[in-house]
């Protein structure tokens, strides 16, 4: 009996070869065979978008400035519940007034004195505990992407192109989010994390490597046209950002 093809372009490809070299290709199937073949069409093809051995037909990996932006609007949605969080912390710990006291450039020793260890420690374990559900829960969800990769295009996929379990996705942030948050490690991880992830061969990060996972571009449907939205936001993230440092400074 001959291999029962994966699907029904392959299957049509076969027939077109079996009657090419002068074959029947209803002699090579039986009728089990024709069964599995019909219901693996009817199931919509799910084996054609899984990568056996390599990427080409789930897309590239995804460059540094793409997870960059998509990091940015990872961070603005994080930033709405957290926000509310600390406003909740400090009434409770009677200090929303020093909030109004605060100004731009305050040194870090100033402010660990006006609020206290307590309150910045419990602060950082939440936004980590927040971030921890947020990254792990969606990228290993049927999105398999956060807010900000999905808007941008892109997921994370094992290094055969799956879906990753919450397991591995904790891991993966654990390795690298988890561990840009350890003073005073965290800002030099996090500036070789970025390193690697704009220079390695399969724009892995550290964190990626350790969890064997890639960042992926969602491959392209209609042409050009499939990227622009991307790119129009990355440019709309990026002018604002630039007018946000040219009115503080």
């Amino acid at each position: 009996m001959a291999e029962i093809p994966s699907g029904p372009r392959e299957y049509w490809c076969r027939t077109l070869l079996l009657n090419h070299r002068g074959r029947s290709s209803a002699d090579d199937f039986s009728c089990k065979s024709r069964s599995v073949i019909l219901a693996r069409m009817l199931r919509g093809e799910q084996e054609d978008t899984r990568v056996t051995g390599n990427l080409s037909n789930t897309g590239r990996p995804a460059g540094f400035w793409l997870r960059f932006t998509a990091a940015l609007i990872d961070l603005a949605v994080l930033a709405v519940p957290f926000a509310v969080f600390v406003s909740f912390l400090s009434v409770g710990m009677r200090l929303s007034t020093d909030f109004l006291n605060l100004r731009p450039g305050m040194p870090p020793s100033a402010v660990l004195m006006r609020f206290g260890p307590r309150f910045l420690y419990i602060s950082l374990g939440f936004f980590i505990v927040l971030s921890w559900a947020y990254f792990a829960g969606l990228e290993s969800s049927s999105w398999r992407a956060t807010l900000g990769k999905r808007v941008l295009g892109l997921y994370v996929a094992d290094t055969h192109g799956r879906r990753i379990a919450f397991a591995r996705a904790t891991g993966r942030f654990l390795g690298g989010r988890f561990l840009a948050h350890v003073p005073p490690f965290g800002l030099y991880y996090f500036l070789i994390d970025c390193i690697c992830a704009g220079f390695t061969p399969r724009k892995q990060a550290l964190h990626d490597i350790f969890a064997s996972c890639l960042v992926i571009r969602a491959p392209s449907t209609g042409g050009l046209t499939a990227i622009k939205p991307a790119h129009c936001i990355s440019m709309f993230l990026y002018r604002n950002l630039i007018n946000l440092l040219l009115r503080t400074s």
